[in-house]
């Protein structure tokens, strides 16, 4: 299985730029990724930094781990399962 993981949580992602919707305690850090891809082995952990390189990954994930998912992403990624996110609302 491969997961993508697209939480960066930037200035840019909220309304075209700094918003008071960013923390920047949200955005993973290099550690909890590396702890994330053991607890999850064998499965394969893509951890996307932008925005252009979660749209690339979407083609061959199988799980998105995401702030937003759109509808327009589902078109994007055929082998698509499971999305699951810890944004509320929205």
């Amino acid at each position: 299985m491969k997961i993508g993981v697209y939480l960066e949580n930037e200035p840019a992602a909220f309304d075209g730029g700094a918003s008071s919707d960013y923390i920047k305690d949200f955005t993973p850090q290099k550690h909890q990724i590396v702890t994330f891809r053991r607890l999850v082995a064998p499965h394969k952990v893509i951890w996307c930094r932008t925005e252009k390189s979660f749209l690339r990954a979407l083609p061959i994930i199988d799980v998105a781990i995401v702030w937003q998912f759109s509808e327009r992403h589902l078109q994007r990624a055929p082998n698509l399962q499971l999305v699951a996110t810890p944004a509320a609302g929205r």
